[in-house]
């Protein structure tokens, strides 16, 4: 079966690499080269297609194959993939369309993150999907070399890297990440977002009386997130509401009326603070999962995230640097948390 969908790379903004062979090969008995498209690294993020969108003439089978070889040019090292990918679950989902009747993934993204970790995802406009995460191979550099003769992978490498002063200003000022850091980061957690119906007393937070005239008056509109794993979810997919497997959120939003007011909560979250607290939940209830409870009462202009489930039976509030919080009221900054750091407006600007 052909499908309409567009390729790209992906990268992380200061540890960018230059590939050599970057391909898919399409199912079927006539099989395909197909060239992953490269676009401009330094304005996308973990997740993004660097590539723009093209008007789609020409339609593929589904790719049966991924073959990579690159040179990670802040570690001096190349590595190499060549594996088979799951094509009857890749045409499954690039079958599907949204509500308007276009397709729901208009992208397949390739990330190449540091130490050999290489991402598959789908991407659309209104939400993306991990699909795998694989670890390639260390390649012999000699095996290049006669590709970026005279120059030795050193030499290469440093030449590459004098041309974007700020992954060299990066690399000097803060190095590599941890070795372990971006299996952490792609790591799948199964939990679900809860916002509970219950309001701050003065002492402590209860449920509101059903018979609450305020109760009646409370209706959640949408959840969005954007995930450190590189996806995200848009356009209020109450479907979090319910438990679902994917990685640590990186932003989230939830918007909800009160009567005649319309509240927007933004939260960004720490993922090292998240990262272990979910962890540590796992490791003593691996049979569990997890809650991520949001309390929010405008009235008394108090909001607060907690964790939930397993040994925890009572929502236990997030530490105060698990996250930064903005609330707007009827398109009005409203309230901040006291942590709240990003003063430039582009930092928290909602795509």
């Amino acid at each position: 079966m052909e499908l309409a969908y567009q390729t790209s790379d992906c990268m992380p903004r200061f540890y960018p690499v230059m590939t050599f062979r970057r391909c898919f090969i399409t199912a079927g008995d006539n099989p395909e080269q197909l060239s992953i498209k490269r676009g401009n690294y330094e304005e996308s993020e973990w997740g993004e297609a660097t590539a723009s969108v093209t008007v789609q003439k020409k339609k593929y089978a589904a790719p049966a194959r991924l073959q990579l070889q690159w040179m990670a040019v802040t570690e001096a090292r190349a590595y190499s993939l060549d594996t088979e990918l799951d094509t009857a679950r890749l045409e499954k989902l690039l079958k599907k369309t949204t509500v308007e009747d276009v397709p729901l993934y208009r992208f397949i993204v390739v990330g190449m993150a540091p130490y050999g970790g290489v991402a598959l995802w789908l991407r659309g406009t209104l939400k993306s999907k991990l699909i795998a995460w694989y670890k390639a191979k260390p390649m012999d550099s000699a095996e290049l070399e006669e590709t970026i003769s005279p120059l030795t992978t050193e030499e290469y490498c440093s030449a590459c890297l004098v041309q974007d002063e700020a992954v060299l200003a990066n690399l000097q000022q803060v190095g590599l990440p941890q070795p372990d850091y971006y299996e952490k980061l792609m790591r799948q957690f199964r939990y679900r977002y809860l916002p509970l119906e219950e309001y701050w007393n003065g002492e402590g937070w209860q449920r509101y009386d059903e018979e609450d005239l305020y109760y009646d008056d409370m209706t959640l509109k949408r959840i969005e997130v954007q995930r450190y794993d590189g996806t995200h979810q848009q356009r209020g997919d109450l479907k979090m509401l319910q438990y679902h497997k994917a990685g640590l959120p990186r932003r989230l939003t939830i918007e909800w009326l009160e009567g005649c007011n319309d509240l927007q909560a933004y939260y960004w979250l720490n993922f090292e603070s998240l990262y272990q607290l979910l962890d540590q939940f796992q490791s003593v209830a691996p049979e569990d999962k997890p809650t991520i409870v949001m309390r929010l009462d405008s009235r008394a202009n108090r909001y607060e995230l907690a964790l939930q489930g397993g040994p925890l039976e009572q929502p236990a509030p997030l530490p105060q640097d698990c996250y930064e919080m903005l609330v707007f009221r009827n398109g009005n900054e409203y309230w901040r948390s006291d942590n709240f750091l990003k003063e430039d407006e582009s930092e928290w600007e909602w795509d």
